[in-house]
């Protein structure tokens, strides 16, 4: 670590950062360099990434100012655009709403950012940018009105009422930012001016040196950059050096799964022949994968989406092959089997009543499975005792309670990356329960909906072990 930025450390500065992971990285890097010097215990560097450092500002001020706002969760500011958008008089020029609104959010934050006023008036508009301008001046109006703050303008609440911050901070230092916005600049001169010291901190450049290798295709580079970082990492094991290997990929997010297994086969060949799910990879890859996507949330979608009432051969098979209901372990080729029976009659979807009456009237004993009917029979009483339309925090309680009744998460001890999951999956929930002061009562179909949509844009990353190298979008 850098010994000036471990002195501002030590001495109580606030270190602002771009990005979480690297307000991650220098807490460790602070930390290892206290292990180095002997030292058995030492205060928490004051390291977060700029939005956590806004939020914890705004928690601060929430208690010393008469000003009585609430701060738009990232959920909330979406649905708040798509509500906008969805009602008006542009809407049926769209073909999805839904991506016009996060468009719109970004170009409203960057407008913010860079103190840009959306069009002045008497300024000549063409149709998109007059839509734009009618949405934002809602979207500000409808701020006003609630006393409800969002990211984009929380630096400005902060310059606001930052004399009230002045006991609680020594020194602010802006570490490794590319350019600071005009927003960012103001709020720097706000805490200068109440003689507040804020620096800028750039680490100095360690590319010493720049080689090219041309490759045939998009698998072989991949191929050639494992190898190159198995080379390196060989180097570092032997000469007991302690340093971390970076790759940066252009659009990682359409190449990861290449990634994934061109790493796996290079560094970690031997998981091919080992099926151990806890196996440490040397190798972490910066983007996550969407949440609905992981084994134990594409389980309890699968559980919710019986309250369709029809239920595929596919979604099923699933169910009875999954180990995170009740009788996972104990129904096992019972449950192989009925789902057996089901593929030879060849439906491709089927109701509650016909499954009932496959497992009673064409399963042969040994093809029965008790155990998973009844949890069926328990879901649909259950489903069909509830309103037809509900809030959704409401909503968000009767899904928990359908997914206990299953016994989902399962019945076997989870392990780490699932225990995560898990957590997620929580908040997640938690997230789509805070809708409820901006949405009315809702049917079944419509939540589910909202959950998916949710789980499929929240990007779940595991927390890792310690690693030698990682990869950057």
């Amino acid at each position: 670590m850098d010994n000036t930025l471990s002195e501002l450390i030590s001495h109580g500065a606030t270190i602002i950062t771009p990005t979480q992971r690297l307000s991650r990285h220098l807490r460790y890097q602070y930390a290892a360099s206290q292990l180095a010097q002997g030292k058995k215990a030492w205060e928490t560097p004051d390291c977060l990434p700029w939005t956590a450092w806004c939020k914890r500002c705004f928690e601060s001020l929430s208690f010393q100012t008469e000003d009585k706002v609430s701060i738009l969760s990232n959920l909330q500011q979406q649905w708040l655009w798509q509500e906008i958008i969805g009602h008006s008089k542009y809407k049926d020029q769209l073909l999805q709403i839904t991506a016009t609104a996060k468009q719109a959010a970004q170009a409203y934050q960057l407008c913010q950012q860079w103190c840009v006023p959306i069009f002045p008036e008497g300024v000549y508009l063409s149709e998109d940018a007059f839509a734009f301008k009618q949405w934002a001046d809602c979207y500000d109006k409808q701020k006003r009105d609630n006393a409800w703050i969002d990211d984009a303008v929380l630096p400005d609440f902060i310059t606001a009422h930052v004399s009230k911050l002045k006991r609680k901070i020594k020194k602010i230092v802006f570490y490794d930012f590319d350019q600071l916005t005009a927003q960012q600049l103001k709020l720097k001169e706000a805490f200068i001016d109440i003689g507040i010291d804020v620096e800028e901190f750039n680490p100095a450049a360690r590319n010493e040196s720049v080689g090219i290798c041309e490759e045939t295709d998009k698998q072989a580079e991949i191929w050639s950059a494992a190898c190159w970082a198995k080379q390196h990492l060989q180097s570092m094991l032997e000469n007991k050096t302690n340093e971390t290997i970076g790759i940066i990929a252009p659009n990682l997010s359409s190449i990861r799964e290449q990634l994934e297994y061109g790493f796996a086969s290079v560094l970690t060949p031997h998981k091919w022949l080992e099926s151990n799910e806890l196996q440490q990879k040397p190798y972490s890859i910066s983007l996550g994968k969407p949440l609905s996507s992981f084994p134990l949330v594409y389980t309890a979608m699968n559980l919710l989406a019986l309250g369709k009432r029809k239920v595929s051969i596919n979604t099923l098979s699933a169910l009875l092959h999954s180990p995170f209901i009740s009788g996972a372990t104990d129904e096992a080729a019972a449950r192989a089997k009925f789902d057996a029976v089901l593929r030879r009659i060849g439906e491709q979807q089927s109701g509650f009543k016909t499954l009932y009456w496959i497992a009673e009237e064409r399963c042969k004993e040994h093809e029965q499975c008790e155990g998973f009917i009844q949890l069926l029979k328990t879901f649909e009483i259950s489903f069909l005792s509830h309103p037809k339309k509900q809030t959704l925090r409401e909503w968000t309680m009767s899904f928990s309670d359908w997914l206990t009744d299953f016994g989902w998460p399962g019945e076997r001890k989870l392990n780490s990356d699932e225990h995560q999951t898990l957590q997620a999956w929580q908040s997640a929930l938690t997230q789509l329960g805070g809708l409820d002061a901006l949405t009315e009562g809702i049917n079944f179909s419509t939540a589910l909906f909202q959950l998916n949509r949710l789980l499929g844009e929240t990007q779940f990353h595991r927390k890792p072990q310690k690693l030698r190298f990682k990869y950057w979008a």
